[in-house]
């Protein structure tokens, strides 16, 4: 599977909205209003190793970690949470919107961990902190 383990995801450090789980604050007073906006999609992109974004490649790749990942115990709850925000009951769907804007720098944490390690473990510091950030 071809995922950038070694990226950082940086464009949380500049939305407010984020500072619950930032451990740094970057000042950002001089930098344009949709900096964070345009760091997600550029990690997200190296995340999934593209150069451009390419839908089915990228679903193709969150159907595998989906498939290794739809089971775990701590991570249910939380699909379910997500995909009820869309108003829909498919688990999938939350897996897939933890790639959003909004969780895709902790999710990318747990994917991984997962590779690196080959499981998560209910221990897992960074599943604990998607857990708390989303099911607060």
């Amino acid at each position: 599977m071809n995922y950038n383990t070694k990226l950082r995801c940086t464009y949380n450090y500049y939305d407010d909205n984020f500072k619950e789980i930032n451990e740094i604050k970057v000042n950002d007073d001089d930098l344009p209003d949709d900096i964070s906006s345009h760091l997600y999609r550029s990690e997200l992109l190296e995340a999934f190793q593209l150069e451009e974004y390419n839908d089915d490649i990228i679903i193709e790749k969150m159907n595998h970690f989906y498939a290794s990942l739809k089971d775990h115990e701590l991570l249910k709850p939380i699909y379910k949470k997500l995909a009820a925000k869309l108003l829909c009951e498919e688990e999938e769907v939350g897996f897939m919107f933890l790639f959003s804007y909004d969780y895709f720098c902790l999710m990318h944490l747990c994917i991984c961990d997962f590779l690196e390690i080959g499981y998560l473990s209910n221990d897992n510091v960074n599943i604990k902190k998607l857990i708390n950030y989303i099911m607060k």
